[in-house]
């Protein structure tokens, strides 16, 4: 009766589980892209994560050919394209800006809008500059001004808008389009907002995408693509189809080691169902405790694999043995020890330490809470006789620590680590030479992003206004919307224009009445009429509800000295981050061992430090290995190194407590299917991936070696 309550309970705690994930966070949406690893301090009140909404949301599609009808007939192609319902993810950004349509919405606000160049020779009381330079180009222009001379006589709202009209890049807006010639070739570029609250829609249509575009060059005509959504898309796609692979042989290798070790296909079914139940409950448990859970925590969450399929393998030797007490005693050290392990991180402060560790321990406790509710107490299996005498010899073991140690003391003074995300990740040739050839075009190779904050949107432009005084020149929201502050100084500054050169303009453009200043408007992003104009505002602000932020791309060497303005370079932040992760990995990987420590001691007593010292000399051995191949220690090696403790701690209580052969057996199958499961990740060709997998691959033979030849008591 007690054991039918229990799997009850067991399965209705599964079932609310699912229904509250189904209630609050459907649709279930992961982060995929590395900026979303920017987590913002408590005390700091900079919102860089935010910057990935802005600026890590879209592609650029820049179509080149020597023709300027070629490139636009198929710059116009592509947008039809993807208007068409196989891209409903992505969005082509309306570039739909009419010089005609936005000056008739400005003309209200006109003595209040100059461009740079205007005011600054206004500040240098050059008027008649400006007067001689408008005589110029209205007797030579065989166009008419985009503003009519009565509206406008010295073409300060005609430049202004021309100024706008440039994008405050090297791109101009022609026929809708953004457009440049460069190199003698013309460029036309298509800016796709991607939908971040569709990541597997977007991910699958940015690569088709791709694809379809790639069939579309010829001999002079290429399209390139660039942005971030780009980089991740490919990266999900490529290690889906590569990890899909090699999940289905690690599968396949699990099904046969399970089927070897027991010929029985309850066994498999056993071992399949407990993994499944586990995802299951550690995917439900994450997703309630975390809206936006990060793809690399499913990643790093395969530990599960090799945890579940270790316990499968000891309940079901436990279920066969006629004394089956000491297995089920070392299955609970097991048991703690990995929850330990995985503990700490729970308490990091860090986002993605966090889920990682929700995901393992909720996880983990369902194998083995389930295998202990549902396992029969006995089963008939008789395993196949198999040796596992491997003792050495004192002399032999002492050698090989003396090898060991000297690798070690030898090795590690030359280990180095590595944060810089810019050496971590490695985009294909092809993408690679897009980006750089985008880059070059959007003078953006090395650019950094300028955010300047304030309590209100006046706050930020008058900021923004103060940077430029110093000497710094970029196009930002007070190019577009000047403070109010300015605006009435540039009324100023229009009304002595017209008082000094009214009637020498009146005189060299024969003109029937002299030009008469008015008062106007003060424009603001309240009352701006024009959608294009809106949408580009929106685009450069941030509002969290305490403060306002603007953002523009600058160069990281612009020099700033305002307590309202940071410069922030986005590979910069996410390596700082990453490094700050790093940091709390080594201060974590310090409190798991104290923590393991005290809880072996209580289980062992004095013998404790012996069962960390398999898991401790594999991790430093593979550090070796991987510094004599060139490989510096990333966090993302870091990370591994709590899978291999955890594992590893199993091998070493298993191989050291064990009575017979047939208890030690399946910690010999058990590291041969996590091995060959994580082992063959080093095959893929994401480099975080990969990284993980060669150390796993390497921390878990070498622990399981380690523990079986030199700590296994000879018999």
């Amino acid at each position: 009766m007690k054991s039918i309550v229990k799997k009850f309970l067991f399965g209705l705690v599964i079932v609310i589980g699912i229904i509250s994930m189904l209630a609050f966070r459907m649709p279930l949406h992961t982060q995929t892209d590395l900026m979303s690893l920017v987590e913002t301090s408590e005390n700091d009140q900079w919102p860089t994560n935010k910057i990935s909404d802005k600026f890590s949301s879209v592609i650029n599609i820049v179509v080149e050919s020597d023709n300027e009808k070629t490139a636009f007939g198929k710059a116009n192609q592509i947008i039809n394209l993807l208007n068409t319902d196989n891209f409903s993810a992505l969005n082509v950004q309306s570039n739909n800006f009419s010089l005609k349509n936005a000056t008739k919405d400005l003309i209200p606000y006109k003595n209040g809008l100059l461009s740079e160049k205007h005011r600054e020779l206004l500040l240098q009381n050059k008027s008649r500059q400006i007067a001689d330079d408008t005589v110029k180009q209205i007797s030579e222009s065989m166009m008419p001004p985009l503003v009519p001379i009565k509206q406008d006589p010295f073409l300060l709202l005609s430049d202004y808008l021309m100024n706008i009209n440039s994008t405050g890049a090297s791109w101009t807006l022609h026929n809708n389009l953004l457009w440049q010639y460069t190199n003698s070739k013309h460029y036309f570029m298509i800016p796709v907002d991607v939908d971040i609250n569709k990541t597997e829609a977007s991910t699958e249509q940015i690569n088709h995408l791709r694809k379809e575009l790639s069939n579309q060059k010829s001999e002079n005509l290429n399209v390139y693509l660039s942005g971030i959504p780009l980089h991740t898309a490919v990266m999900v796609q490529k290690s889906k189809i590569q990890i899909g692979i090699l999940s289905i042989f690690a599968g396949f290798m699990a099904v046969l080691f399970s089927y070897l070790l027991f010929r029985k296909v309850f066994t498999v079914l056993t071992v399949i169902t407990s993994l499944s139940v586990g995802f299951l409950c550690g995917t439900i448990a994450l997703f309630l405790c975390f809206a936006h859970p990060h793809i690399l925590t499913f990643v790093f969450g395969t530990t599960l694999i090799g945890l579940g399929i270790d316990y499968s393998f000891h309940f079901i030797t436990g279920a066969t043995l006629k004394n089956s007490t000491q297995v089920h005693k070392n299955m609970w050290h097991s048991f703690l020890t990995t929850l330990v392990c995985f503990l700490p991180l729970l308490f990091s402060g860090v986002s993605l330490l966090q889920q990682i560790s929700v995901f393992t321990i909720v996880g983990l406790t369902t194998i083995y809470v389930g295998l202990g509710i549902f396992m029969p107490n006995k089963i008939k299996i008789i395993p196949q006789p198999m040796k596992m005498d491997v003792s050495l010899s004192k002399k032999a073991k002492i050698i090989i620590f003396s090898v060991i140690g000297g690798i070690i003391i030898t090795t590690i003074p030359f280990v180095k680590t590595e944060n810089n995300m810019n050496q971590l990740y490695r985009p294909d040739t092809q993408i690679a030479k897009s980006e750089k050839i985008v880059q070059e075009l959007n003078n953006t190779k090395e650019s950094a992003v300028l955010m300047v904050r304030g309590s209100d949107i006046q706050q930020v432009l008058e900021t923004e206004e103060e940077i430029k005084k110093d000497g710094n020149n970029f196009f930002s929201l007070s190019s577009i919307i000047p403070s109010i502050k300015q605006q009435s100084q540039n009324q100023e500054l229009i009304k002595q224009l017209y008082n000094k050169q009214s009637s020498y303009l009146k005189q060299k453009l024969e003109l029937r009445k002299k030009p008469i200043f008015v008062q106007t408007e003060y424009l603001t992003p309240d009352n701006i009429k024009s959608e294009f104009l809106n949408n580009w505002v929106n685009k450069l602000i941030i509002n969290d509800g305490e403060y306002i932020y603007s953002l523009a791309q600058v160069s990281p060497d612009i020099a700033i000295n305002n307590d309202n303005a940071r410069i922030i370079s986005v590979s910069k932040t996410l390596s700082q981050q990453i490094e700050k992760y790093s940091n709390e990995t080594y201060r974590l990987l310090g409190i798991c061992a104290i923590c393991l420590i005290v809880m072996l001691s209580i289980f062992y007593k004095k013998r404790a430090i012996v069962y960390l010292i398999p898991s401790i000399l594999a991790i430093l051995l593979s550090i070796c290995i991987l510094t004599w191949f060139g490989q510096p220690i990333t966090f993302f090696h870091m990370l591994s190194f709590f899978i291999v403790i955890g594992l590893g701690l199993d091998y070493t209580i298993f191989n050291i407590n064990s009575d017979s052969d047939e208890e030690i057996r399946p910690v010999l199958f058990s590291f041969l299917t996590s091995f060959v499961g994580f082992g063959l990740l080093a095959f893929t060709s994401f480099f975080l991936i990969k990284s993980m997998g060669i150390t796993l691959g390497l921390g878990l033979a070498l622990s399981y070696l380690i523990s079986l030849f030199l700590f296994k008591p000879q018999k």
